[in-house]
């Protein structure tokens, strides 16, 4: 597995021994990263018969088509974060395929997933933040029931984020302490311009600070299904919009609620934590960490 320089690879290679049709083998290699931030690309290469390969051939299989076969270079993305955090044990609400809370561990956090029953304002009141997944709104229909625990736990000092829902299909018609709309607007440039409309805000400051450079890089879309029609008690840092369609302030709104915060954003963490988008990772560390009583005006 040939490394960049300045990452370490242990072994250096694997002998490795294929006798029959269809049989298959695991290898596993330890990198180390350097010490400063770093973002790479690596194919492992095979020997065998005095031949290289690269490539990986994989299936594309769905209904609706005919199934076919890419072959394309292998490769994985290897990224050591420059990135602060606020260690703390945080709630998530699974949402659909979600799979947020095993890159949330990776950066530092300890990370409990909670059940239908667990979404009670004495065991919510336990952690600083609570995280709904992706579409958990639309997918868990107890929390129709729960949604009075969840607001008074903001009251009383907690944050929850949620992830982005979609506006057909909600368990509930109002899924904040105020009213907003869920839209399905979304923008599907990666590298669509994010204006910052509050840069001195502490979502933008801590623990990371954050600019042009975080958005960087994005795959497949900035978002999806922002907000719409909010009201003016919450507030917007970002405009984004795809060229020649309206600026959209919708892809995170925040407000503050009793002693806590309540956020929404159609920002597709989900899908750039796994593409390993620095940029994602720094800014959803902000957003989820716990600013003081003062954080309603984010000073």
């Amino acid at each position: 597995l040939p490394m960049p320089k300045g990452w370490r690879i242990s072994p250096r290679t694997i002998p490795f021994t294929i006798t029959g049709k269809g049989q298959s083998q695991e290898f596993t290699f330890e990198v180390t990263p350097p010490d400063k931030s770093s973002e790479v690309s690596a194919t492992p290469k095979v020997l065998i018969n005095d031949e290289v390969y690269m490539d990986a051939l994989e299936e594309i299989k769905y209904d609706h088509i005919v199934p076919q076969w890419v072959q394309q270079k292998a490769s994985a993305d290897f990224v050591r974060l420059d990135i602060n955090i606020v260690p703390m044990n945080i709630a998530y609400v699974d949402g659909a395929g979600d799979v947020i809370p095993d890159y949330l561990v990776k950066m530092g956090y300890k990370v409990d997933k909670l059940s239908d029953a667990d979404l009670r304002t004495e065991i919510l009141q336990k952690y600083p933040c609570v995280i709904f997944g992706v579409r958990s709104y639309n997918t868990i229909d107890a929390l129709k029931f729960k949604q009075k625990d969840i607001l008074k736990y903001v009251e009383n000092g907690g944050k929850v984020v949620v992830q982005y829902n979609t506006s057909n299909g909600l368990v509930i018609p109002q899924i904040g302490p105020y009213p907003f709309k869920i839209s399905r607007e979304r923008v599907t440039v990666e590298d669509a311009e994010m204006k910052i409309l509050q840069p001195e805000h502490l979502y933008l400051q801590f623990p990371n600070k954050i600019g042009e450079k975080d958005f960087v890089g994005w795959v497949q879309e900035r978002g999806l299904y922002f907000a719409s029609e909010w009201d003016s008690k919450y507030q917007t840092i970002f405009s984004c919009n795809d060229p020649g369609e309206t600026p959209n302030e919708g892809s995170l709104i925040f407000a503050g609620y009793g002693k806590g915060e309540f956020v929404y954003t159609g920002l597709s963490f989900f899908r750039q934590f796994p593409a390993g988008v620095a940029g994602a990772y720094r800014l959803f560390a902000n957003i989820i960490t716990p600013q003081k009583a003062s954080n309603h005006d984010g000073k």
